[in-house]
């Protein structure tokens, strides 16, 4: 039985018009590994980005940045499907390396697809960077009121980011799971003499399965999954010199995730979700 590589050599009696390439619904053997004419990556990018510490508002500084990246070559890696995309959707086919990654054997069947990196994407990203702290007395509000406060946070806001495997369509990851558009975290300190408090507001937005599908036909609770915000809080006491308490008590409002985060987060990615609930944390320091 002769191999046929990737294009295929067909008989002339081959019956194109009803083949059915059972790679499609099944698993097949492949290889996967290294790959040694790998290429570095390239990219383009820029910032743009102000500090503002105004005078009439001691102690409080505001940054703001704006990232532009363009990236190149992405090493990537690739599935058996994004390979044969790569191959035939390529405007040089066949003379681009996808091609050079699986054979045809006698009936046309795709056999023996090496899978592994490839230089084989572009990817585009833009998106806002801010962080913002406030710190002031208590006296500066109030004079009867002792301390200091402290207001401090991050925000991150993904305006683009999409990226291309070879000729294909272009993927918009921007709004999907682990690329959701905003993301912000704020926290407001205080401290008195031998004591602290710690409040923290995290925030993760919500996303979309595959932007790509098509959304209205999803039922109407699972259009799009909902955002996600959990709120900490730490008290510290300074008992002596070297000895210190502190008392933690994560999600203090016993926020769980929503059905559909819970599913989509995957594997072992708990960033900013929550399957626990409220739960304490109490513990001693002490310094030697």
């Amino acid at each position: 039985m002769a191999q046929l590589k990737s294009a295929g050599v067909l008989p002339s009696d081959f019956d194109l018009a009803n083949f059915v390439s059972l790679i499609v619904n099944r698993s097949d053997r492949g290889f996967t590994g290294g790959n040694p004419d790998l290429k570095n990556e390239k990219s383009d990018s820029w910032t743009v980005g102000t500090i503002f510490t105004p005078n009439f508002l001691p102690g409080f500084t505001l940054s703001v940045d704006w990232t532009d990246i363009q990236l190149q070559g992405e090493i990537v890696t690739l599935s058996a499907t994004q390979i044969l995309n790569a191959c035939f959707d390529s405007t040089d086919f066949p003379n681009v390396d996808a091609c050079t990654r699986f054979e045809r054997d006698s009936e046309f069947q795709i056999r023996n697809p090496e899978t592994g990196f490839l230089n084989a994407a572009q990817r585009n990203f833009a998106g806002l960077i801010s962080n913002v702290s406030y710190k002031f007395e208590g006296s500066d509000i109030v004079s009867t009121i002792p301390g200091s406060f402290e207001v401090f946070g991050s925000f991150f806001h993904v305006a683009r980011h999409d990226r291309q495997v070879g000729t294909g369509d272009l993927d918009i990851l921007a709004g999907e799971r682990f690329n959701e558009r905003l993301q912000f975290q704020l926290n407001l300190r205080y401290d008195y003499d031998r004591f602290g408090f710690l409040w923290q507001t995290r925030h993760l937005g919500s996303f979309v399965f595959d932007r790509q599908e098509d959304v209205e036909a999803r039922p109407a609770d699972q259009k799009e999954v909902p955002p996600m915000r959990i709120h900490n809080m730490t008290l510290t006491y300074q008992l002596t010199d070297n000895i210190s308490l502190r008392t933690v008590v994560n999600n203090v409002l016993d926020k769980r995730d929503a059905p559909l985060r819970r599913a989509a987060r995957g594997g072992n990615s708990n960033n900013f979700s929550d399957i626990i609930g409220r739960r304490f944390l109490f513990a001693v320091n002490v310094n030697f």
